[in-house]
């Protein structure tokens, strides 16, 4: 059945507009009533995603754009933990517009979340009508996602679920756009691709997105080129129509790759070290990931036949999970032939497995000596997920072709009827062959044969309500009883996703050891407005400078120096930036002794007449000589009264874009003492500013919120926008 979107008339559907709401209704209300609610407590990464989620959107509400991160590593760039779950995502906006609403943050965080789910769902249940033109395959796709691993994912792994959530909503708009044939109403699923491309390019996991894209691309080539010519002339037929909006697109598709581009280049020069164990391999750029480690995030290393098809222990540590109903779809598949479609879903999903089981198959090691990109990324059991999903869209597509296939001859109906019987008996004597399987296998194989050898019977033909309802059932009943085990192990309740208004700020950092819960390293300490000494156990990670200070110094003689935040120096000397005297460094930053050591010789002009005092006063705290007027994550401002010209070091990592300003005017900025940001201030009262990034740069930022929310905001017209229907003419 044609997809309403591609013809001017209006088409029935095979269910009434009733029992497609409750379809829709009653699996996400049983979702979200298995997990309490919402009331679920975050795990794994979103430990810190909801902190850093909710320290962004808090301080984006107060209208300050959060560029630097002055709590962590002595300072760094915030661009690295908003990458994770893709900060420009128009969707998070809904956080600041509830925080307006002073609810409490757990509770903001996780109805985003409970609604981030519900939008993916949705996705993917328009995705598999508009590939089979029906609903009940959709409907029942829909249930499977809803109750589908990904479930969990959405309290345990954010950054995943946000390139679910974009894959989804791809393939809806793709499909669509072949679908719809004439450029005049191929425009909103053009719309729609450039969005959710510009989303998959503001985050972290592009590459598994890229990875399922590529693996599409080349089933296609392979097993229906004609097909891809075509689409490939629709596509120049679509940009001669509309050359002005097609160009448009391009263009903000390049203009959202632009931030990516920018934090791949800091790091690959060098001026932030980060993943500290990809940099302990020695590898030769810091996002570069040895063959190894990758292979070691494999899905052939997470997963195995038997737990798969067990009581699923492994789901508590790894994102896979293939539910009995899915496979009793696709074996009841093998009875018919596949189309084009299905042959394109399968080719796509084996080329994407293949890629997955690293050190199992060759693909991946090949391409990992031959295309730099994929020297980038680890955790390829990612791509779990999204192979789940290609399957699931797979499935219901054969439980469609099956039901059509039944035969009206009371003979082929015996065959019809018996190869019902031999796959769910085939099942059962696996499950009973494994130890420790869940009692809902069984009842979902059980339940299956009875339910499909009914439907042959024609028991359903005048009651096509029921059948979807039980087919749903078997499509909930494993998952269903999975989540519940999941979340009796986990545990629910609220976790503190913390919001304070703005923070005030500290002179001193705390010393090693005294916040134990903020020193477990980069995964599993959450973003708190709370400032961490640094020292880790497994090493640092920050800002080039400071961790090369890090490497060379005790961290006994270092520790009690970065603690305070200002160290007042009366005099200076120069030493070489690129090679230190460690000796001397350890010295005068153990002891807390002067000089500040700085590394530009420019910062000795005009030093006539200074005393010969040589000393160095850390502060502790407000003063009449010296107190912090204003605080928040990308400036510092304070004012001083020495009766000597003094020079301050701001013990927050130096790093291209600082700039400080004395009285309004902006004066010169220092390194000093390897890592830091120095600066000469006169005598007498002087008000001075240290800030991060020039005005255009916060322009740049607000100007990617608002042009990410502006396309968001017209794809959603055109889906919502109601089309007049073409009644034809008698």
């Amino acid at each position: 059945m044609n997809d309403p979107s591609s013809s001017g008339t209006c088409n029935t559907r095979d269910v009434s507009p009733a029992v497609r709401f409750w379809a829709l209704a009653v699996p996400f209300l049983l979702w979200l009533w298995l997990h309490h609610w919402g009331n679920i407590a975050l795990q794994v990464d979103n430990r810190w995603y909801g902190h850093w989620i909710t320290y962004h959107f808090d301080y984006l509400s107060r209208g300050i754009f959060p560029l630097w991160d002055p709590f962590r590593a002595w300072g760094w760039p915030d661009v690295y933990d908003t990458r994770f779950f893709g900060d420009l995502n128009p969707l998070y906006l809904f956080i600041p517009l509830l925080n307006w609403f002073h609810l409490p943050p757990f509770m903001v965080f996780n109805v985003f979340l409970v609604l981030f789910y519900l939008l993916g769902g949705i996705g993917f249940y328009l995705f598999v009508r508009s590939v089979w033109g029906r609903e009940l395959p959709a409907l029942v796709a829909y249930a499977m996602f809803m109750f589908s691993m990904m479930g969990e994912l959405l309290f345990s792994q954010l950054t995943v679920m946000s390139m679910l959530f974009s894959s989804v909503w791809f393939f809806y708009f793709f499909s669509g756009y072949l679908k719809a044939r004439e450029p005049a109403k191929q425009r909103k699923y053009f719309a729609g691709l450039v969005f959710v491309m510009m989303l998959v390019v503001s985050t972290y996991v592009p590459f598994f997105f890229v990875v399922s894209i590529c693996a599409l691309i080349l089933a296609a080539v392979l097993l229906c080129p004609w097909v891809f010519i075509a689409i490939v002339k629709a596509s120049f037929a679509f940009a001669r129509a509309f050359p002005v909006f097609f160009w448009i697109g391009v263009g903000s598709l390049v203009v959202a790759c632009l931030p990516g581009l920018f934090f791949y280049l800091s790091t690959n020069h060098g001026n932030i070290v980060l993943l500290w164990e990809r940099n302990a391999y020695g590898s030769a750029s810091n996002v570069t990931v040895p063959l190894g480690m990758i292979s070691q995030s494999g899905l052939s290393a997470q997963i195995s036949l038997g737990e798969i098809l067990a009581d699923q222990d492994f789901v508590m540590n790894t994102f896979c999970y293939v539910p009995v109903f899915l496979v009793i779809l696709l074996s009841l598949g093998c009875l018919t032939r596949m189309d084009v479609r299905h042959r394109v879903i399968f080719v796509t999903a084996l080329g994407m497995a293949l890629f997955a089981l690293a050190g199992v198959t060759p693909v991946h090691a090949f391409l990992y000596e031959h295309v730099g990109i994929f020297r980038l990324f680890r955790n390829l059991y990612f791509l779990g997920p999204l192979l789940m999903l290609a399957f699931t869209a797979l499935g219901v597509g054969q439980l469609q072709a099956f039901l059509e296939a039944r035969p009206k001859a009371f003979g082929k109906r015996a065959w019809y009827l018996a190869f019902i019987a031999l796959v769910h008996l085939g099942w059962m004597i696996v499950l009973l062959r494994q130890e420790r399987v869940l009692w809902s296998s069984y009842a979902t194989v059980a339940g299956g044969a009875v339910v499909f050898v009914l439907y042959g019977l024609e028991f359903f033909d005048r009651r096509k309500g029921f059948f979807l309802a039980a087919l749903l059932c078997l499509a909930m009943l494993q998952p269903g009883d999975l989540i519940m085990k999941y979340w009796s192990v986990w545990g629910t309740g609220a976790v503190d996703v913390s919001r304070q208004e703005e923070p005030p700020f500290v002179y001193t950092r705390p010393l090693r050891g005294q916040i134990p819960e903020m020193e477990k390293g980069l995964y599993l300490a959450p973003k708190t407005k709370a400032d961490e000494s640094g020292f880790r156990p497994e090493g640092f990670y920050g800002t080039k400078y400071a961790h090369v200070l890090y490497s060379n110094i005790p961290s006994g003689d270092l520790q009690k120096y970065v603690s305070y935040k200002f160290v007042i120096y009366d005099q200076i000397s120069y030493m070489d930036g690129e090679r230190p005297d460690w000796g001397a460094l350890r010295r005068s930053l153990g002891g807390l002794q002067g000089p500040a050591w700085v590394h530009e010789k420019s910062a000795f002009r005009n030093l006539a007449g200074e005393g010969s005092a040589d000393q160095a006063r850390p502060v502790s705290g407000p003063s009449d000589v010296f107190k912090v007027t204003g605080f928040d994550p990308n400036r510092v401002r304070f004012v001083t009264n020495f009766l000597a010209r003094k020079f301050v070091v701001f013990n927050d990592s130096y790093y291209p874009g600082w700039m400080v300003f004395v009285n309004g005017r902006e004066h010169p900025l220092y390194r000093a003492n390897v890592a830091f940001k120095g600066v000469w201030i006169d005598a007498g009262p002087q008000d001075i500013e240290f800030r991060f990034g020039a005005n255009m740069t916060y322009v740049w930022h607000w100007g990617l919120v608002g042009f990410f929310a502006a396309w968001g905001g017209f794809v959603g017209y055109l889906l919502i926008r109601r089309k007049r229907c073409v009644v034809p003419k008698a």
